[in-house]
């Protein structure tokens, strides 16, 4: 099986599915720190780039792992549970 974003996406959305009525909002935070990249990884992966460069990828990272679990939680919630 090739693995890749929409692969991932789905999976999320069917794993957090099931675990709605007992994270409620909670979900949210649930699946952004699973999304989350620690940034003593990113910054192996930017080795070389300049400290600005990574700082902006440290922040990419974050907003990406909150949109990750906006749309996942939205999605399993049906539109119950309002992205933050």
């Amino acid at each position: 099986m090739t693995m890749n974003l929409n692969t991932l996406l789905k999976q999320i959305v069917a794993l957090i599915g099931p675990l709605l009525p007992f994270l409620g909002q909670g979900a949210l935070e649930v699946v952004e720190r699973g999304a989350t990249v620690p940034q003593a990884d990113i910054k192996k992966l930017m080795k070389g780039a300049s400290p600005e460069d990574v700082e902006k990828a440290i922040e990419l990272g974050r907003i990406m792992a909150d949109a990750v679990s906006d749309f996942a939680v939205f999605v399993a919630s049906k539109g119950q549970i309002e992205p933050d």
